[in-house]
């Protein structure tokens, strides 16, 4: 703003018609750019504090959700969402908890919202989920089967699956998603994969005695 007042007034003195009309027109002109300046620092100044209040909900949140208190920390996201209306990953964040809670139909239109502005395996991944236990398993198995895509070697899609087939009474499918797992070589080795290989085999362990019982 103040280079163009500048401006303004240099190309005015330059000129060789420097009548009241154009003075009177100049003045009004620089007049108009502070004011203009000034609101706009005012809006940028209310949105940076919408937006800080905001963020700051959405860590109470985390905060909350990481202490285990859900409900607590869905109250701070909703809070949060108010200020960030349009934050994607904030939308992922609160309908991962609601699927958490078991509020699957809260949690899909959140998820769902979410994948418009950010993508991510575990959106998919706790759609999943949501489905799941909302009992639409078709749908569930489709959001499985993406992260699985997207990434082969994220061994939990597969546990998740392996359960879902066995609720369904679909034992053969069970058993092999379950040797895929042990029998899987990720290129990390987290204390996570380690959990979920150990799941898995006592998972079989579990199928196989009933199988051997029967």
């Amino acid at each position: 703003v103040a280079l163009i007042s500048a401006e303004t007034k240099k190309e005015i003195s330059d000129s060789n018609a420097l009548i009241n009309p154009l003075v009177n027109w100049s003045f009004r002109g620089n007049l108009i750019f502070p004011v203009i300046g000034i609101l706009l620092l005012v809006l940028n100044g209310y949105f940076i504090v919408n937006k800080t209040n905001g963020y700051t909900l959405w860590k109470k949140g985390q905060d909350s959700v990481h202490q285990g208190h859900w409900n607590e920390g869905i109250d701070y996201y909703q809070q949060a969402l108010e200020y960030l209306p349009e934050n994607g990953e904030l939308q992922f964040h609160i309908g991962a908890a609601y699927s958490y809670i078991g509020e699957s139909e809260k949690a899909i239109t959140l998820l769902t919202q979410s994948l418009d502005k950010f993508n991510d395996k575990y959106i998919y991944l706790t759609l999943g989920h949501a489905y799941r236990i909302s009992g639409n398993y078709q749908k569930a198995e489709e959001n499985f089967n993406t992260v699985i895509r997207m990434y082969p070697q994220m061994l939990l899609p597969h546990l998740w699956l392996a359960e879902m087939y066995y609720e369904n009474a679909e034992i053969d499918k069970t058993i092999q998603k379950l040797q895929l797992i042990i029998d899987a070589k990720p290129k990390i080795i987290s204390q996570a994969v380690i959990s979920i290989k150990q799941d898995a085999k006592k998972f079989l362990q579990t199928i196989q005695s009933y199988r051997a019982g029967k």
